[in-house]
């Protein structure tokens, strides 16, 4: 499966760069500016709340439709389809239920709501991604009565069909994994790197100099721009380590017991690595707490600078059981934050709020993120 999404990684950059166009505003959900506020160029709002909404339509839209199903949902259209608001409600319901079902013991589920709803949300979530499957499997269906091969550069969805790698239930399954796990993932991270640039002047003015430098006259990143960002690609992956979208990551030992020095952990032992702790630790980072983009590039602030086990910040995971979509949700972010810079100068509603983490089975802002908009000239 990894291997399959890594040789499909190429077509679906290109597709990507095509079809996430933030030149216009109102593209990204925006306005021009904001009809209730006096100044002509002030552009306020919740990020938690109406600009983290944006983000996941515009992220269901451009890479989980994209990549996956080979089309659109309609998220940023003027009316959204309702299948797909049920979509996205069910796929809400489903993170913010997932603590209270793990937590709560078993004999809780006939006299607690939490159960029910939640299984109402997955098998909302199991229906509509299973009806996209269908519409797609029967436009291949009809290719292969009239006789006509799969199109070129088919998406994964295809792929995965004709190939027959993997039995019809699992792909299935697979498909409605990557749809769910792949838009509350990105819209809390660049959430969350909004929040830190728009209290950052500096970090921000680095990140729109690069820009401005690599793609003038707001022209549209090419792969090849893509290449040339270090500062850009040193934001997000601060970010991550601030805030990794899955704050642990567990891992069971099935086959032979583990020896650490003197301890023993046998068979059936389930190890649990906690990104969010790791990612903070003072003798890992120096100055753990502060966001410093420049801590991951070669001759950054020697303040910031301090060797870290390889293994202190994988946001993403390692090794077989590494995210499958990491260099599509990179290649998403890395546009998204690129053409919001090109395009505005991002400020903080109120420069003294602080805002927390919180987990809810992924880590989101505890309270909205209150950020302005303001056009660039």
């Amino acid at each position: 499966m990894a291997v399959l999404l890594l040789k499909l990684y190429k077509r679906w950059q290109t597709a990507l760069l095509c079809g996430m166009r933030l030149d216009d505003p109102r593209r990204l959900g925006l306005p021009a500016r904001c009809s209730h506020h006096p100044h002509p160029n002030f552009c306020g709002y919740k990020c938690h709340e109406e600009i983290q909404r944006t983000l996941k339509k515009m992220l269901h839209n451009s890479r989980v439709a994209a990549v996956v199903f080979e089309a659109r949902l309609g998220c940023l259209q003027d009316r959204v389809p309702e299948e797909t608001l049920r979509f996205i409600s069910a796929l809400n319901a489903m993170w913010r239920l997932s603590e209270p079902v793990l937590l709560l013991p078993r004999w809780t589920r006939g006299l607690l709501p939490y159960w029910g709803r939640f299984v109402r949300a997955w098998d909302d979530i199991t229906q509509i991604a299973d009806g996209l499957i269908e519409r797609r499997l029967l436009v291949l269906e009809e290719r292969l009565r009239r006789g006509a091969a799969a199109p070129e550069g088919a998406g994964l969805l295809t792929a995965l069909l004709t190939s027959k790698t993997l039995p019809r239930e699992e792909v299935y399954t697979t498909v409605t994994e990557l749809l769910l796990g792949g838009v509350d993932t990105t819209s809390n991270t660049l959430c969350w790197a909004l929040y830190h640039l728009s209290r950052d002047p500096r970090a921000q003015r680095l990140l729109h100099q690069e820009a401005l430098s690599e793609c003038p006259d707001l022209q549209e990143p090419t792969a090849h721009h893509l290449t040339r960002l270090p500062y850009l690609k040193a934001v997000v992956k601060e970010t991550l380590r601030l805030y990794p979208v899955v704050p642990g990551n567990g891992r069971l030992v099935l086959e032979n017991e583990v020896y650490l020095e003197d301890y023993c952990f046998p068979r059936g032992t389930q190890f649990h690595l906690c990104h969010y702790v790791t990612g903070r630790d003072e003798a890992q980072f120096r100055a753990s707490e502060s966001f410093l983009p420049e801590r991951w590039l070669r001759g950054g602030a020697r303040e910031s600078r301090l060797p870290h086990h390889p293994y202190s910040s994988i946001p993403f995971g390692r090794g077989v059981r590494g995210c499958v979509g990491k260099r599509v949700a990179q290649l998403e972010m890395y546009l998204a934050l690129f053409r919001i810079m090109q395009h505005y100068q991002v400020l903080p509603q109120d420069p003294e709020e602080v805002v927390e983490a919180k987990t809810r089975t992924l880590m989101i802002p505890g309270k909205p993120i209150n950020l302005r908009f303001i056009p660039r000239a």
